[in-house]
């Protein structure tokens, strides 16, 4: 699993992998390995062993609707992440002012939800797909309000990072 992260106005890549021992190796943003555990605590707290080292690292997600930011606290301080799923980065247009419709799948994962189908109007920030991958769920939203053209995927397919999982449409005269 990769994923890219905002946090001020540096981007972060993190990658996890499963190990055949159920350990993740992380590689770190400043490229460092590490081969960690990792499960998340009943009260939204995240516990990590490295090692001998144990951290607990308390995890608040944003309002309803927009589930890609996360506040994480470490040593007294909150620090605000924003995840940039590819899907959502194409959808935000390269410079001309286009927007895509095609949503893509964050990471290597397995479709858990499929919450649209062909012909749905959603709404902007509209959760359409979640895949999981190592017990993290990914929600893919809608870029903008608009109707689903198409759906490429079912609950229980595997699915690469970059994949089409759905594409939607705007709607002509659609508040974007």
């Amino acid at each position: 699993m990769k994923a890219t992260y905002r946090l001020d106005d540096r981007t972060l890549t993190l990658e996890a992998e499963a190990l055949p021992d159920g350990r993740l190796r992380v590689t770190l943003p400043n490229g460092e390995e590490r081969a960690v555990t990792a499960r998340r605590l009943p009260d939204d707290r995240i516990e990590v062993r490295d090692g001998d080292r144990v951290f607990v690292v308390p995890l608040t997600r944003a309002g309803s609707g927009r589930g890609n930011a996360v506040t994480v606290g470490w040593e007294g301080a909150a620090y605000a992440f924003t995840a940039e799923a590819p899907g959502r980065r194409a959808a935000d247009g390269a410079g001309s002012g286009a927007r895509s419709g095609t949503l893509t799948a964050p990471m290597v994962g397995v479709v858990a939800e499929v919450l649209a189908a062909k012909g749905d109007r959603v709404a902007a920030h509209q959760n359409l797909v979640v895949v999981e991958a190592m017990k993290v769920l990914a929600r893919v939203e809608a870029p903008f309000a608009g109707v689903v053209r198409a759906v490429h995927v079912r609950p229980g397919d595997r699915v690469e990072h970059g994949q089409a999982l759905a594409e939607v449409e705007p709607e002509t005269g659609a508040a974007q």
